[in-house]
């Protein structure tokens, strides 16, 4: 009986709900009829990190990620509708990342090196150049809302990138200038009186091993024990961001 009863009460909210939906006014009824090319900007926050696989090495060092820290990443729109409900999309983006990297020993602690100063954490700071090409399917528009998937290639050209490495500078790990993968997210659209708000969550993952192999051949023997304890370095990260078109 219980059980009924909150059925009952559930349902009867959620009739209340639909029938003051009538009552709204439909923003941009024709905002899908006019144009098939539209233009925006975004801005958002994203936190990025390493799928690390590790090799073997004389010290039995081993890396891996202790925390995701913060970034963000503000970009353009570009937007071509395809079908009524289908549109590809053209996002190039800046986004600014930084990941953490430790090294621990064969007892989980941290590398410690007094000797020469070495301490096995480094910060790996990047700024992308990224082209994300979408494909974004959206549902059909309730009163001002409309929720989509969008999922497409991603290519990212990292401009930051140290071409060395340094221990005064705690720089143990240098990238790759290119990677390239695929992202796939979730999305609202609300129509407002003079514009389309989008609130969007987006994963991407990374195809190719980004750790400099060049760095790599020309480490010195203090900071080679760090980079050779990595076998393969991808990139994987999460966005949230908020477009106006």
């Amino acid at each position: 009986m219980r059980r009924f009863v909150v059925v009952l009460i559930v349902v009867i909210f959620l009739i209340d709900i639909l029938q003051a939906q009538r009552d709204i006014p439909k923003f941009k009824p024709e905002y899908e009829l006019k144009k098939r090319l539209r233009f925006g900007i975004l801005f958002g926050i994203n936190t990025y990190g390493f799928n690390i696989d590790r090799k073997n090495n004389d010290l039995n060092l081993y890396a891996d990620i202790p925390k995701l820290s913060a970034g963000f990443h503000v970009g353009i729109v570009t937007d071509l509708k395809l079908f009524s409900l289908l549109s590809l999309r053209l996002l190039p983006t800046v986004t600014f990342v930084s990941r953490q990297v430790s090294f621990y020993n064969n007892e989980n602690e941290i590398y410690l090196d007094l000797t020469n100063g070495m301490k096995g954490n480094t910060t790996v700071e990047s700024i992308f150049l990224e082209f994300p090409l979408l494909f974004k399917y959206k549902s059909k528009r309730i009163n001002n809302y409309q929720i989509y998937l969008v999922a497409g290639p991603d290519i990212q050209f990292d401009m930051s990138s140290p071409t060395s490495l340094s221990i005064s500078d705690g720089k143990y790990i240098s990238l790759e200038a290119m990677d390239y993968g695929y992202e796939v997210g979730v999305g609202l659209d609300q129509y407002l009186p003079y514009f389309k708000l989008s609130t969007e969550l987006k994963f991407y993952s990374g195809f190719s091993n980004v750790l400099s192999s060049r760095v790599i051949d020309d480490a010195d023997f203090e900071t080679d024990i760090f980079i050779k304890s990595i076998e393969k370095l991808t990139t994987y990260g999460f966005k949230l961001s908020v477009h106006f078109e």
